[in-house]
């Protein structure tokens, strides 16, 4: 499916300041020092000191020497927080510039060139690698929102509802912050692998999450189950031989599978056994099945 999506209001921070790639560099898991060239966006994840994921974000290298971190929006001031924490010594700065910009997603099919030579309007924009995702992201003044809107329209870009943009997160498996993603789960288990770059050198949490990836195991993996013409509520609880092995986090209507499909936390031993899942639904007993499951890669 291709098309255009306007994001509701997104969590942009603005990071500023010589030491601003120096900064980021030991809080984020990718690189934003050394090998971070203007006008590229790189994502990744904000842990923990347990390594566990505080928030998932794009980092943007904007042209006027700084960046800008679009994230979910009910997450920008905890991010905020979080950040102005470790800025101590640093020639850096960090503030909320949410209301200032609307975020555009283009999702185009089998083409990764952005058709801007004919752009209405100042903006950011950057071609988006997240794990088993791609797009097109632009980045502008709000009071330019209604020219890039027409200008949509005239390049026969269709617009892609809320619904429709989510249909597609969950059936690709992309974990959203606050749904898939909290301070309960390490990235791996959310099959984020390709988020951490450990060439980097350290960065709070590292130590945690190299251990995971180079040595040790995740306990629980993201997966994608169908559940036919029944759509489960969020937290419902999802069970094997009556034992709870996860909790459904969103649901939606699949047209690629025709039916309702949802994503899940589940514990990684029940993946193999070839034994059926189901769903207490309604006082009620509910087969689902296991479409895909999205695991930690071992090293």
């Amino acid at each position: 499916m291709s098309g255009f999506f306007l994001h509701p209001t997104r969590g942009i921070l603005e990071v500023a300041g010589k030491d601003r790639g120096a900064f980021l560099h030991g809080l984020f898991s990718q690189d934003t020092a050394k090998n971070f060239p203007t006008g590229k966006v790189v994502y990744g994840i904000f842990p923990n000191s347990k390594g566990k994921v505080f928030a998932d974000v794009l980092v943007y290298h904007a042209p006027d020497e700084k960046f800008l971190l679009d994230l979910e929006y009910a997450f920008a001031s905890p991010l905020l927080n979080h950040l102005e924490r470790y800025l101590i010594l640093m020639e850096a700065t960090v503030k909320e510039v949410s209301l200032q910009f609307s975020v555009f997603s283009i999702l185009r099919e089998n083409e990764k060139i952005f058709p801007h030579g004919d752009f209405p309007c100042e903006a950011f924009w950057a071609f988006v690698q997240k794990p088993r995702w791609q797009e097109w992201r632009i980045w502008a003044d709000k009071t330019h929102e209604r020219k890039i809107l027409n200008w949509l329209q005239t390049k026969g870009i269709p617009a892609l509802s809320q619904e429709e943009y989510e249909m597609l997160e969950v059936e690709r498996g992309v974990p959203k912050l606050g749904h898939e993603l909290d301070e309960t789960i390490f990235p791996q288990e959310a099959g984020l692998e390709e988020a951490l770059n450990f060439s980097k050198g350290c960065f709070l949490g590292a130590e945690v999450l190299q251990r995971i990836y180079y040595q040790g195991h995740v306990n629980r993996a993201l997966a994608l189950f169908g559940s036919g013409s029944n759509k489960i509520p969020e937290k419902a609880s999802l069970f094997q031989d009556d034992i709870e092995v996860g909790k459904v986090s969103r649901c939606v209507f699949s047209k690629q599978y025709n039916q309702f499909v949802f994503l899940a936390i589940v514990k990684i031993t029940c993946l193999d056994t070839g034994k059926s899942f189901c769903i207490s639904l309604n006082n009620a007993l509910l087969s689902v099945s296991l479409l895909q499951a999205f695991r930690h890669i071992k090293a």
